[in-house]
């Protein structure tokens, strides 16, 4: 496969296995070229463990950002693509671990890392209310499972403004429903 000069990244597919072993699918890589703002839509290069970064390009974009406790590597992937191509080789050549002990199991860093993201790309991030729509879903799916039930509704009710969407409305019902069961008790 020839690479294009101006690629950044190169990633590659997984193999997702739990913590005993099993296997649990495949994820294909699926977008290459210039891939920004699909970036912003979704993280489709995934963990650091696919990715093989042009030290150049690394450099140019100041490396990871130290100061996020998640996101970090849809960060990286972020600026890496505002500014080169991203490729991929159309084969899992990682096997992924899926466990709990991830940061990305940790409620709050998840929280910081969306609210990050979303304030660090506002400004590409508002030229597409389906996008930002689906950070403020992501914030009140957080807050929810972390127990702050009004705090999660004002996120979905937002989302909604802006991407009306079953999955959102569902969980701003249910979240509402349980706020009232709780007075009820």
């Amino acid at each position: 496969q020839d690479f294009v000069p101006e690629t950044a990244l190169i990633y590659s597919g997984i193999r997702k296995i739990n913590q005993n072993g099993q296997y649990l699918g495949l994820k294909n890589p699926e977008k290459k070229g210039s891939i920004y703002f699909d970036l912003l839509r979704n993280n489709w290069i995934g963990s650091t463990s696919t990715a093989l970064v042009r030290a150049t390009a690394l450099a140019h974009v100041g490396g990871f950002d130290t100061t996020l406790r998640s996101r970090q590597d849809l960060d990286l992937w972020l600026r890496l693509a505002k500014e080169f191509k991203i490729d991929f080789v159309n084969e899992p050549l990682v096997i992924y671990r899926i466990h709990t002990d991830r940061i990305s199991s940790n409620v709050d860093s998840r929280i910081q890392g969306y609210k990050t993201i979303l304030s660090k790309y506002f400004p590409d991030i508002k030229l597409h209310p389906t996008i930002h729509g689906e950070y403020l879903y992501q914030i009140g799916f957080f807050y929810r499972r972390k127990g702050e039930l009004s705090t999660a509704c004002e996120f979905f009710k937002k989302s909604l403004v802006l991407k009306l969407s079953a999955k959102t409305l569902y969980y701003y019902t249910e979240t509402r429903l349980q706020m009232l069961r709780d007075r009820i008790k």
